[in-house]
């Protein structure tokens, strides 16, 4: 009966979804699950490119992800000043951003995924749903008119510092 239960909850998570009123930036800047995540999308400017047309897919980590990083490091991303820091800031979010919209069901398909820095990230999938670099997808398909989110509990690029 458990097992049943969480079935059904998980289910039920993965099918929710905003009206796909606005863009990806409306979602992360209207949610109070992405403030941080949202922040990081502002600063690089990477908030404009969620405006366009797309289609974007965004695994956004939730700002309970960001207390795991390195003590500092999100301070750091949010006031980039320097070249260098910038160009981490840029790198972070970039890692997070994919061309194309995948649903859950459409990444139960694949292996992998190739995000908009260049790097491919690891797609796993169960009955229970889907995993990217072994990080579940705790809320998926959360739509929008230009793309999809995906919500993380962890943050899978961790920069250098």
């Amino acid at each position: 009966m458990k097992n049943l239960l969480t079935v059904l909850l998980f289910y039920l998570i993965s099918q929710s979804s905003l009206n796909a009123q606005g863009t990806l930036a409306n979602v992360f800047n209207t949610s109070d699950n992405f403030k941080t995540f949202n922040s990081l999308l502002l600063k690089s400017g990477y908030s404009e490119n969620l405006k366009m047309k797309g289609p974007y897919t965004v695994f956004a980590p939730t700002d309970e992800a960001f207390l795991e990083l390195p003590e500092g490091l999100v301070v750091t991303l949010i006031n980039a000043k320097t070249r260098e820091e910038k160009l981490e800031l840029y790198d972070f979010v970039k890692h997070y951003i994919f061309e194309g919209s995948y649903s859950v069901n459409d990444l139960r398909k694949l292996s992998t995924l190739k995000n908009i820095a260049g790097d491919e990230v690891k797609i796993e999938s169960d009955f229970y749903g889907a995993k990217v670099n072994g990080i579940v997808i705790i809320q998926g398909d959360i739509k929008a008119k230009n793309g999809i989110a995906h919500s993380i509990g962890k943050c899978f690029y961790k920069p250098h510092q």
